[in-house]
């Protein structure tokens, strides 16, 4: 081999190990439960007004002294694959068919839905509140952002129809939540699933990383997000445009409402179109003024329940 060309390949062997060094320090930040934990603590804030809502709403500490004090049971089930989910289980005092699946975002936990799941629960619903991939105590550290976890949530709905024939289930989710339960609705659930509420869901992991990179890292897709999803597909087994509600939405048969706040920056308000008119199963929408990423609840609390209402009575029966 001449010098050049010995010159060239070692040239070339360092771009592909540096192209692979910078997808695997992303992905450990942001797809592990260990990274996660660096990053929240050393990334400003990337939405000032949604974060002095979630320290400043009483709503929001409403619902965790509900959450707190409601007698809970934790369930375990399995996905198809034999993975095991782990979940939390609120019970109405009296009996009821109704139930509502209620999926909580990036970094968060069960107990941040508590607000959503004291409404739900005042409305005569059981709650379930799953644990998704790479938080609290899941099995795995890998964080699918919402792809592997529609697995869950199938996995939970089966769960309920086996232990409940005359359940009447409704997803929601927020945020990474509300992309989860888009991602589900393009799978095959039990009859018993009713109807989907989603909340400032993203259209895929790839189009949500690439607003990330440039909006709030000031960083190019390529060559952060491109290569990140090459490791996502080497450690989690899908990449970044596979994991899209649009796709899953277009084969869906669950009639989903799809509410965002239109000053949503973070999960920009332009997904919440995309999704929806990529959905061919019956469908809503509710865009919720004033309202940054995630606070379309607290922000505007009787139109966003109002709305929620009319829509989920269409499928549910008391």
């Amino acid at each position: 081999m001449s010098k050049k060309l010995k010159i060239a390949a070692g040239v070339s062997g360092a771009a592909a190990a540096s192209y692979f060094l910078i997808g695997n320090v992303f992905y450990g930040l942001f797809l592990t439960r260990q990274g996660t934990k660096i990053v929240t603590t050393l990334m400003p804030d990337h939405d000032e007004e949604s974060s002095k809502v979630f320290r400043e709403n009483p709503i929001i500490k409403e619902g965790l002294d509900w959450y707190n004090s409601s007698e809970k049971s934790r369930v375990e089930t399995h996905t198809r694959e034999g993975k095991l989910c782990h979940g939390i289980l609120i019970k109405t005092p009296e009996e009821s068919h109704k139930y509502v699946i209620c999926c909580h975002g990036y970094t968060s936990k069960p107990s941040d839905m508590g607000s959503y799941g004291k409404e739900f629960a005042k409305r005569g619903f059981n709650v379930l509140f799953p644990v998704l991939n790479g938080h609290e105590d899941s099995e795995t550290p890998l964080i699918s952002m919402g792809w592997l976890d529609r697995l869950i949530v199938v996995a939970f709905a089966n769960y309920i129809a086996d232990s409940d024939p005359q359940a009447q289930i409704v997803l929601h989710g927020c945020s990474m939540g509300g992309a989860t339960v888009m991602m589900a609705t393009g799978e095959k659930m039990p009859a018993n699933v009713k109807c989907c509420v989603e909340d400032c869901g993203y259209t895929s992991v790839w189009d949500e990383y690439s607003v990330q990179i440039k909006d709030y890292l000031h960083m190019s897709k390529f060559p952060m997000v491109t290569a990140a999803d090459l490791v996502a597909k080497i450690y989690g087994g899908h990449g970044f445009k596979e994991a899209s509600a649009i796709n899953q939405l277009r084969k869906s048969v669950t009639p989903t409402l799809f509410i965002h706040g239109e000053r949503d920056t973070f999960v920009p308000f332009w997904m919440l179109e995309t999704n929806y008119n990529a959905a061919v199963c019956e469908k809503d929408k509710l865009a919720v003024p004033d309202a940054t990423h995630s606070v379309s609840a607290f922000v505007h609390p009787e139109m966003y329940w109002e709305k929620i209402d009319s829509f989920v009575s269409k499928y549910v029966t008391d």
